[in-house]
């Protein structure tokens, strides 16, 4: 048996003691790998230099001694143990973790698998790794991931199949959330809870930090990777060997760039650390003085969603909860919590208004929590004292306000009857003022009229601009709202109420004018005022700006604001209200447009129902949520209770408002839809003829709405089989969208699809390679957890395939449409039975005419609940069917197909010439 090569460590400890000349001696003796030798080298001339090891920072201490490694992406699909790895889902100085399965009864479980680092199989290495799997089996706690098995493989790499959390970051998690202060708090309740629990078992996790704290899709925390934790009762001094620095600057305590031992404060400390990221979202400033959050937070860019503005934010964090952090991220571990169940119970004692043992327990400190703890008598026992000073303060403003009110009402009536006195019933019918003719004319006598005062005149303009703009008339509506603006001004401060709410309108118009960007940016801008405005114009407010967030491709940050909200609206109306009612309809408008539809539908059907049993008048919130519940519908491919909403929406738009107006031409618009996808296009073409007619003249040609209108128009068309016709309405559409300034929406996604389906239809293959790959970016950039856009536009790619003869191709195509179809929950829609034909066409190139049968199948079944009407495209699949059955040898069975495609026959004209022969020859005519 050969010896074994020789160890590093075993020739340095040998070396370290021998002169220059017997090393020099040494190495001539021995005939090392070179790779070896230069290590030795390399070590025996650290050990020479003057400058001592302490003198080196930390985090060139951790450059030098930790070993190169590579993200482990070569193991990707291989097999270790029973499991089969997956995707990197982390990586550390010794370890990487992949997401794997193994077969467990009749499915799968999925793991977080933890491998030894290649090229680091030293003794200490495996030793520190077999640590890990006995720290990870004493931990049995509900917020800790737990250890499901370890072992070795039979390569030698020792594993850890730990429990897998899918989840964010618990930072992430509150920002996704829109989380507010009570919220993040208590969220961090819960960690500390864990983290005590593995104390009490005397473990030391050595390395907390979000990335480490996870929060699952049920809302549960998890804590992870005990990766470097050290066993507090461990008397193994070899297994608290620091080979290489294992901490993560910014969340390591200050004694962990020493020399030493740690405990738990270490981790008391990591906490403090994620408190002031949760509350504030950033890192705190790390400094040897008192660093207080709350002064963090004025300074800081921005806060976090769900958080209130910065001065209202900092007040929160002044006192109890500065306290608190700056006891827990102590510089010295003698003053900081003595365990992470100390700190819990001084945030539990915040969050009910009790004193924290982080404070000095001053008289009026106590006095001031016994007052918020106990409201109600506290308030009793001042309301005598505060009686006489309110009573007298409060009649003399009241006199004061009566008087002013009293004032701009005559003023205001004063103006109303001179302005009206032009159409009194008494003069001729030609003379009377019409009522855009009175709006214009008031708006004239308010810039010249300087008997009224400010506020009145801004007032009336406000109201005025509101005026034309329920009238759709946004040009002159925009006017009103920069005149308003421009004498607010004059008057109020800048961030005064009524500054802000013209702001808000302005914002609002131009959502009206499709400009999302633009209203997102207002709607940022006075982002702190809506929240301090607890009222029905901040919620307005919010749900707007969710509005504008959406259509501007920020999905995720428009939900987020779109329940901060619905939590705002909860707070001004209470449950159940109207205005409570409402807010849920303009969530679930997010919903639908997030491709949530299994969370949109019930949001919507509760509150279209509590609107009407409330008996109250609709309006457009009604109608929208009519609308967006139709789309539900439609997707889920009940087709039949989504044209009966989109009636009722278009009877109460023509009952409310009088035409030309925006509401009665989208109502066409959506009708006529509805009626085209159906495959019922005479009765859908004059629907949408009308729709544009009046979308043109409410907003004018160059408008997102009539270029939606056309691209509906050409959609109908090509359903007929008339791609000249459908060419007009597509490029016209189109143009609205490839202007340089547009960003991604979802029109244009649909857009371009309708412009690649043109593309095949003419034989334009490069032209519809563009257009579905631009089409497929957009939906990509709004809609990055999957929407049933992306399975449409990769079924028109297969059939891009097929023409450029890649049959294979195709099928791959089809069958990541079908998967993300089954994942949405959305197999009975339009774009199911269309995935499912391609599909069968794929398989038919390939020689695979039985599997292809089953698609056919579906595809027609599908196709008769959709469109009963449906005949062209129905002749099509009869069509597909014939030539399999042909095929497969079955003539009798391609003979009743083709019939049956025959029968169906009504304008021969519509019909490619090429089918129609083909299924009257196998028919037999």
């Amino acid at each position: 048996m050969s010896a074994a090569p020789p160890d590093l460590r075993a020739c340095f400890d040998h070396l370290i003691d021998l002169t220059p000349p017997q090393r020099e001696a040494w190495f001539a003796a021995h005939a090392l790998d070179a790779e070896l030798q230069q290590e030795l080298l390399a070590l025996l001339a650290a050990d020479l230099q003057d400058a001592p090891l302490l003198a080196t920072s930390a985090a060139a201490l951790a450059q030098q001694y930790t070993p190169p490694y590579d993200d482990g992406a070569g193991l990707v699909g291989s097999s270790i143990g029973p499991y089969r790895l997956g995707a990197v889902l982390g990586q550390g100085g010794s370890a990487v973790v992949f997401r794997a399965q193994r077969a467990s009864g009749a499915g799968m479980q999925t793991v977080a698998l933890k491998l030894l680092r290649t090229g680091l199989f030293s003794a200490d290495g495996q030793r520190r790794f077999r640590r890990e799997q006995g720290v990870l089996a004493q931990l049995s706690h509900p917020h800790i991931a737990g250890l499901i098995e370890g072992g070795i493989s039979e390569a030698g790499i020792p594993y850890i199949a730990m429990e897998f959390v899918d989840g964010l970051p618990v930072t992430a998690y509150a920002d996704a959330h829109a989380l507010d202060l009570r919220a993040r708090l208590e969220l961090l309740v819960t960690v500390c809870r864990a983290i005590d629990s593995a104390h009490r078992n005397l473990v030391v996790h050595r390395d907390l930090k979000p990335s480490n704290v996870l929060v699952n899709t049920a809302g549960e925390i998890k804590v992870l990777d005990f990766g470097i934790a050290r066993l507090l009762d461990d008397d193994d001094q070899q297994a608290t060997q620091t080979c290489a620095i294992a901490l993560t600057p910014g969340y390591a305590a200050p004694e962990q760039y020493l020399p030493g031992p740690v405990s738990t404060a270490t981790d008391i400390y990591a906490l403090g650390i994620l408190l002031g990221e949760l509350l504030t979202g950033q890192m705190p400033p790390r400094s040897p003085a008192r660093a207080d959050l709350s002064r963090a937070c004025a300074d800081a860019a921005a806060l976090p969603a769900g958080m209130p503005a910065a001065p209202v934010l900092a007040r929160l964090l002044r006192g109890d909860l500065d306290a608190i952090y700056n006891t827990a991220t102590a510089q010295d571990p003698g003053r900081r919590y003595h365990s992470a169940a100390l700190l819990a119970d001084d945030l539990e004692r915040y969050l009910h208004n009790q004193p924290v043992a982080a404070r000095t327990p001053s008289v009026w400190y106590r006095l001031r929590k016994s007052m918020q703890r106990n409201r109600t008598a506290s308030a009793a026992a001042l309301l005598a004292l505060a009686a006489i000073v309110i009573g007298v303060s409060l009649a003399l403003w009241q006199a004061h306000v009566a008087r002013e009110q009293a004032q701009r009402a005559t003023a205001v009536r004063d103006f109303l009857i001179e302005l009206f006195d032009a159409s009194k019933a008494g003069q001729l019918p030609d003379q009377r003022l019409t009522l855009d003719q009175l709006v214009q004319r008031a708006g004239t006598r308010l810039q010249t009229q300087t008997d009224l005062s400010v506020p009145t005149r801004v007032e009336l303009l406000r109201t005025l601009g509101e005026v034309r703009m329920a009238g759709s008339d946004y040009a002159q509506a925009g006017q009103f709202y920069d005149q308003a603006l421009e004498l607010a001004q004059t008057f109020y401060a800048p961030t005064d109420t009524a500054v802000t709410r013209i702001r808000l309108l302005q914002a609002s118009l131009l959502i009206h004018q499709s400009r999302y960007a633009d209203a997102s940016s207002i709607y940022a801008a006075l982002l702190p005022q809506m929240r301090a405005d607890i009222s029905a114009a901040g919620v307005d407010g919010l749900q707007n700006y969710a509005s504008a967030l959406m259509y501007s491709a920020r999905t995720e940050q428009a939900l987020a604001i779109s329940a901060e909200a619905a939590r705002q609206a909860a707070a001004v109306y209470g449950k159940g209200t109207l205005g409570a009612i409402r807010a849920d309809l303009v969530r679930g408008n997010l919903l639908v447009g997030s491709g949530r539809h299994a969370d949109a539908v019930q949001l919507l059907e509760s509150a279209l129902q509590a609107w009407r049993s409330s008996g109250r008048a609709p309006d457009q919130d009604f109608l929208q949520g009519l609308t967006d519940l139709s789309r539900v519908y439609h997707t889920l491919g009940q087709m039949a209770a989504a044209e009966s909403l989109l009636r009722e929406t278009l009877a109460t738009a023509e009952r409310i408002y009088d035409a030309p107006h925006d509401r009665i031409a989208l109502a066409l618009l959506n009708l006529g839809d509805a009626l085209s996808l159906q495959a019922r296009l005479d009765e859908a073409e004059p629907v949408l003829v009308r729709a544009l007619a009046m979308m043109r003249a409410v907003y004018g040609d160059g408008h997102l709405r009539v270029a939606n209108t056309l691209a509906s128009l050409g959609k109908l068309e090509l359903r007929r089989r008339d791609p000249a016709a459908a060419a007009r309405h597509i490029r016209a559409a189109a143009q609205w969208c490839e202007h340089p300034d547009r960003h991604a929406t979802r029109s244009c996604i649909e857009t371009y699809a309708i412009k690649t389906e043109l593309a095949l239809a003419t034989g334009e293959l490069d032209q519809a390679d563009a257009s579905s790959a631009r089409a497929l970016a957009m939906a990509q950039e709004i809609f990055p957890q999957g929407h049933h856009w992306m399975a449409q536009l990769w079924q028109l790619r297969a059939e891009l395939s097929l023409r450029r003869n890649d049959p294979a191709a195709a099928l791959a195509l089809c069958d990541q449409a079908h998967d993300l179809l089954a994942r949405l929950d959305k197999q009975h829609g339009t774009t199911a039975e269309t995935v499912l034909a391609r599909r069968a066409s794929a398989l038919a190139a390939l020689g695979r005419p039985a599997e292809a049968l089953a698609d056919i199948h579906q595809a027609l079944a599908l196709w008769q609940q959709l469109a009963p009407a449906g005949n062209l495209h129905r002749i099509e699949l009869l069509d597909q069917l014939a030539s399999l059955h042909t095929r497969l040898g079955d003539s009798r069975a391609a003979r009743d197909a083709a019939r049956r495609a025959v029968a169906l026959v009504q304008d021969r004209s519509r019909i490619e010439p090429a089918l129609l022969a083909r299924i009257e020859a196998l028919a037999g005519r």
